[in-house]
């Protein structure tokens, strides 16, 4: 046996395809409430590709749904780190900066996701819950109208807006709103 034919059979060729495998099933277990699940998959995915930045982003979100914030939140700056321009990435440290209590912080998150992708409708909905604990009710009502105006079958964007409506006394269209919330869960 060749010293070239002997070295190739203690090589391990893992297949890029499997990373992305792991990722998937990771993201269907995290959809299907298995956060520990998932983030096995997420791991195994990272351990295949640690340079791919989805499994990182998905994994942050597995932990902060199991409260372990500080792991998110270190998960969310990796992928950052790896891609300085992914627009989901800024928008998931937005909500754990919520979750603390930065609220400024949550903005300046979602204003750079926004700016990178205007589409995301999640951002303009995180961004009117920000606005609306600021007690900023215009600029939340627009950021609810632009979350609707994207994806309009959001019940939460419609009660989230409807709570603001109360706020400013307009019980009219917080009725309204409420009612299109509970036709669409």
């Amino acid at each position: 046996e060749s010293a070239a034919s002997s070295e190739s059979a203690s090589v391990t060729v893992v297949d890029p395809f499997t990373a992305k495998a792991y990722n998937g099933r990771g993201f269907a277990r995290f959809r299907k409430n298995d956060f520990e699940g998932a983030i096995e998959d997420f791991n195994q995915a990272i351990r295949i590709r640690p340079g791919m930045v989805e499994p990182y982003l998905n994994r942050g979100a597995a932990k902060s749904a199991i409260g372990d914030y500080t792991g998110a939140l270190a998960d969310t700056e990796r992928a950052l780190s790896l891609d300085k321009n992914f627009a989901s990435a800024y928008n998931n440290r937005a909500n754990l900066r919520y979750e603390k209590g930065d609220l400024d912080g949550a903005l300046d998150d979602l204003a750079r996701a926004i700016e990178l992708d205007p589409k995301i409708p999640q951002a303009y909905y995180n961004r009117g819950r920000v606005y609306s604990d600021k007690h900023q009710y215009d600029a939340a009502i627009e950021n609810f109208d632009r979350a609707i105006e994207l994806n309009s079958q959001n019940p939460k964007a419609y009660e989230e807006r409807g709570f603001v409506w109360m706020m400013k006394q307009n019980f009219d269209k917080a009725i309204a709103d409420f009612s299109r919330a509970l036709e669409l869960d």
